[in-house]
């Protein structure tokens, strides 16, 4: 009887044992499948053609038009990861991502999940494209709404002022995206019966 124990127990150590060495094999192949997509990535980026970011980004897109949210944010995060590898963090492609989640995650209500995000990409589009961007702009805006959301409407209108600045600046007085801040500050004005 405890020959048959002693048996059962190393056949069940053989299986841990071999279970485990399975795990790491597989996690290895991963982290190789892994590196070959980074290369073909800079390759791709190198030589002008389509990536495989540009790709997640494209059914992202279309998944968050179809509100499939979570489905879009699947996609949002691959390209960002892609992205991160192969672009680094300071480049206006990966600032574009992060304010791509930022946007599904106040879609769905999360908040702070979107300030997070929207503030990331504020803070890449600060360092690379500067001050007065249209990016940088939009992403004042943005942020601008997540704090109208969230009833907070001084710091709401301190972001969609930050975003008119810029855009009159940049863009000049007559561009069509300078109604975006003039009428989220109005609708601000409006809620706290300023009008």
């Amino acid at each position: 009887k405890e020959i048959l124990i002693i048996n059962e127990r190393l056949a069940a150590d053989f299986m841990e044992v071999k279970l485990a060495d399975k795990i790491k094999e597989r996690r290895k192949q991963q982290e190789e499948e892994r590196q070959c997509e980074i290369e073909e990535e800079k390759k791709n980026i190198e030589e002008g053609n389509k990536t495989k970011a540009g790709c997640y980004i494209e059914e992202g897109q279309k998944y968050y038009d179809l509100a499939e949210y979570n489905k879009a944010l699947e996609y949002y995060n691959k390209a960002l990861e892609l992205q991160i590898a192969t672009l680094g963090e300071k480049h206006p492609n990966t600032a574009a991502s992060y304010n791509k989640i930022g946007v599904v995650y106040r879609k769905l209500g999360d908040y702070v999940q979107a300030l997070e995000y929207y503030n990331k990409a504020l803070k890449i589009r600060r360092e690379v494209l500067g001050e007065k961007h249209k990016d940088t702009a939009a992403s004042y805006n943005n942020i601008g709404v997540v704090y109208a959301n969230l009833g907070k409407y001084d710091e709401a209108l301190e972001y969609y002022n930050k975003s008119l600045k810029i855009r009159r600046e940049v863009l000049g007085e007559n561009n069509p995206s300078i109604a975006i801040p003039y009428n989220n500050i109005g609708n601000i004005y409006n809620k706290l019966g300023k009008y």
